[in-house]
This record gives structure tokens, sequence and C-alpha cells, in this order.
């Protein structure tokens, strides 16, 4: 036979072992005791062991609505995880970049939303997002691409124009010569500036450099002009008529039409022209200076 007594104590008991404290945060614990000393002291009233398990049901109820701290981490690591998710969603705006980037974005997200689900705390997902968003900042936008592009074509341009001033030496000519060679030059930097890649640029300086080769420096009209040349005449320097027959033949393919692949327009002709109206100029001097001779 049970005493009430001893109803009372298996009570308590009961309920003293039904959860582990040590499973409970600071502020659960607390509570979890503040239910047994209450409970206890209403079983110390009951007078039946039927009044005391109402009691003991009651107080098992109460404790069951607390939250342990298992729970709370997994909570707090599911809404981590999707906090996570967001952050990297909005991280970059995928607008900003080019194709090619916008294929590694897709990948660099899909790869940490499988990370992310998979972390077995929210530290590894802090390291997921961390990883990620460092994946991210190494992309460049088109805005960047554009600005670097911008740059190395700006210094293509002033190499070339550069190189063209350096190509020949004007003291080495006459002075229809160095006209010519000025024009040639006046045209093919007007003709870079316009230019919008760097392959465009270097198409200007081939037939800037080819427009100049035609030009015959003083030394060799002195050697055409030498008694020894063989003939009468310079041979070395046609006469305005024949040059500008010359002259007037259509350039190659490469400026047919006035385009030019790579941006520079029909700009390229001023070359071409440059050459004519210097050739024109060049055989008009010679002709006189042979009339004055």
């Amino acid at each position: 036979f049970l005493t009430v007594e001893a109803a009372r104590a298996n009570a308590k008991t009961e309920l003293a072992s039904y959860k582990n404290a040590a499973d409970y945060r600071e502020a659960q614990q607390t509570e979890l005791a503040a239910i047994l000393a209450e409970a206890n002291a209403d079983i110390d009233t009951k007078d039946s062991v039927a009044a005391m398990s109402e009691v003991v049901a009651a107080a098992k109820s109460k404790i069951d609505a607390l939250k342990t701290d298992a729970q709370y981490t997994a909570e707090e690591l599911a809404q981590a995880k999707d906090s996570a998710k967001a952050e990297l969603a909005t991280y970059k705006s995928i607008d900003d970049y080019r194709d090619a980037e916008k294929t590694a974005i897709t990948t660099i997200l899909a790869n940490a939303t499988t990370a992310i689900d998979s972390a077995a705390n929210k530290a590894a997902v802090e390291t997921v997002v961390t990883e990620a968003k460092s994946a991210l900042d190494a992309l460049k936008t088109d805005a960047q691409y554009t600005a670097e592009e911008a740059a190395a074509l700006a210094t293509a341009k002033d190499s070339a124009k550069t190189e063209l001033a350096t190509y020949k030496n004007a003291d080495d000519y006459r002075e229809a010569e160095k006209t010519a060679l000025a024009s040639i030059l006046a045209t093919a930097n007007t003709t870079i500036d316009a230019c919008e890649n760097a392959e465009a640029v270097g198409v200007v300086v081939a037939e800037a450099k080819a427009a100049i080769d035609e030009l015959k420096t003083a030394a060799e009209y002195e050697a055409e002009e030498a008694p020894d040349a063989g003939d009468d005449e310079p041979t070395g320097t046609p006469d305005a008529s024949s040059k500008e027959d010359e002259s007037t033949e259509t350039p190659d393919d490469s400026t047919d039409g006035g385009e030019n692949e790579g941006g520079c327009g029909s700009s390229v002709h001023g070359l071409w022209a440059a050459l004519i109206v210097a050739m024109l100029f060049v055989g008009v001097a010679v002709l006189k200076k042979k009339r004055e001779n």
C-alpha cells in the first residue's frame, strides 16, 4: 500500500528526472526550475495520488513547451542559411557583367547554395558566404572591362603615333617630300584617334608606313640625278601626269568601301588621299626644277 508521503516523493522524483536541465539554455533553465518549484509546492498540498498526478501532468506540459538548446540551434542555423542565400543573391547585380561573368556568377551561387545547405553550423555558413563573396569580387564588371579596354586603346594609340613620328627622319627628305610626310602623319594621327580597337590602329600604322615608304629621300634623288645614273633625266621621279595615274589606282581590299574592321571608318582613305596629294606635289616640284635647269 502506497502512503500519501510516498506518493508525493514519487511525483517529485518523476518531475525532477523528466528533463535534463543541461539540455537548456540559461533562460530556459530558470523557467524549468520555477516550474518544478511550483509543482512541488502544489504536490505538497495534495492528499491523493490522482490529485498529485494532475499536478505532475500539468507541470510536464509546461516543461514540454520549453525549447532546448538543440532546438534553438537548429532554428538559428536554418535562419542563418536562409539569410546567407538571400545575402549572396543580392550581393551583385548580374546585369553589370558580361556573358562569361554572368555564367561564372550563376555557378558560384549554385555551388554556394549547395554548401550552405550542407553546413553543420553557423560558422560553416559564414565561411561559405565569405568564400563566395571573394569569388564574386574577383569577377570584373562590364564597366571595369570597358575602362581597361579604353586605357589599353589609348596606350596603343599613343604608341602608334610615336612609332610613326619616329619611323622616318624628315631631314632626310627634300621639301616636297617633307610636306608629303607631314600630311601623311597628320592624316594617320587623325585616323588613329577615330579607331575603336587596337587592331584597327595597327592597320592604320601599316598603311601609313606603306605611304611613307613611297616617298624618296634626298639621297635617292641625288643618286638618280648623278651624271653616271645612265639617263638624261632622273629616272626615279615620275612626272605629274604619270604619278597622278598611279595614285588614282584603287587601294587594296583593306580599305575597300571606306570601312575598316575596327571602327576607323572612311577616314582610312585619308592616308591614300594624303599620299596622292603628296606625290602630285612632288611631281610638280620636279617638273618645275627640270624646266629651270
